[in-house]
C-alpha cells in the first residue's frame, strides 16, 4: 500500500493512513438487488399436447401458489378483445365472469376465496388466438393477508406478435405497453 504525504507532514500522513485501513478493514456494505417473488408465485405455460379444440385454439396451463393464506382472493384475467378465453374445466368455466375493460381489452375475473399456503391451484384455458396479431395475456391475483392488508401479483404472457415493431429511442426498443382494466368498484 502506497502511502502519499502532501503539505501538513506526519500527522496527515498517519491519518491518512488510518483512514485507508479502516476503509480495508471495514469495507461499505454490498448493495444487492432482488426482486421478491411476492405473496403469490403464478406460473404460465402453453400446453401444445394436441388437446386443443380447434385450429388457431391454443391451451394454457396457470399454476398459482400463495406463499401466506390469503382470504377474498380473486383471479383475473385480461387479454386483447379479439382473443376468447374459456377455463377448461366446466366448474371454473361458471364461475367466471366478464368485467369492464377498454377498448381494446377484455377481462375476466373468478373468486379464488381462499387460498392456503403453500398448496398449488392449477387452472387450463383455451385461448381462440386471432388469425393476424396479437397482444399480452396478463393474469393478477388480488387477495387480503391475515393482517388484513390487500396484495396484489401478477404475470404476463405473449401470444403472438402484438403487430408493433416498437420504437429506437435512446438506443433502447421500446414497445406498447398494455392498458390494464380500470378498477371496479368493490
Amino acid at each position: 500500500m502506497a502511502l502519499w504525504c502532501v503539505r501538513g507532514g506526519r500527522g496527515r500522513c498517519v491519518a491518512a493512513a488510518l483512514l485507508a485501513a479502516g476503509i480495508l478493514a471495514f469495507p461499505a456494505p454490498r448493495a444487492a438487488a432482488s426482486e421478491p417473488y411476492g405473496h403469490v408465485l403464478l406460473q404460465a405455460d402453453w400446453r401444445d399436447d394436441g388437446q386443443a379444440a380447434g385450429p388457431g385454439v391454443r391451451r394454457l396451463r396457470l399454476s398459482l401458489q400463495a406463499s401466506v393464506p390469503l382470504d377474498d382472493a380473486e383471479l383475473t384475467v385480461t387479454l386483447p378483445a379479439s382473443f376468447a378465453v374459456k377455463a377448461v374445466e366446466p366448474t371454473w368455466d361458471d364461475k367466471f365472469h366478464a368485467i369492464p375493460a377498454s377498448g381494446s381489452q377484455r377481462a375476466i375475473r373468478a373468486p379464488l376465496d381462499r387460498l392456503d399456503a403453500e398448496k398449488w391451484l392449477n387452472l387450463e384455458f383455451e385461448l381462440v388466438l386471432p388469425s393476424q396479431g396479437g397482444g399480452v395475456i396478463s393474469f393478477s391475483v388480488e387477495g387480503r393477508t391475515s393482517k388484513g392488508r390487500r396484495v396484489r401479483d401478477a404475470i404476463g404472457l405473449v401470444a403472438r406478435d402484438s403487430g408493433s415493431s416498437g420504437v429506437l429511442r435512446l438506443d433502447a426498443v421500446e414497445f406498447p405497453a398494455t392498458v390494464r382494466p380500470p378498477e371496479d368498484p368493490r
